[in-house]
């Protein structure tokens, strides 16, 4: 490999013990976020930018998780209370 990055392929690089990559999503309250992949090698990393990329041509994509309070919260109203 020459080292030199693919034509658009700016977004992917070099970082602490393998790569990164992002790529500019729209979350779905409207807003545009960057989303980062990461990975141990550049092709492994390639490979996650481009299911990203996919991703994101589909539609808004989710670029955060639910903290653990709201999680237990959803749980115990959905699974503990029902029962």
């Amino acid at each position: 490999m020459s080292g030199k990055r693919g034509n658009g392929e700016g977004s992917i690089y070099p970082y602490e013990s393998g790569f990164a990559a992002y790529v500019w999503v729209t979350t779905p309250e409207g807003n545009r976020k960057r989303k980062y992949v990461y990975g141990k090698t550049r092709e492994e990393t390639y490979d996650k930018w481009i299911k990203l990329h996919a991703e994101a041509k589909q539609g808004p994509v989710v670029t955060s998780s639910p903290t653990r309070a709201h999680y237990l919260a959803r749980w115990v109203k959905e699974v503990v209370d029902p029962t």
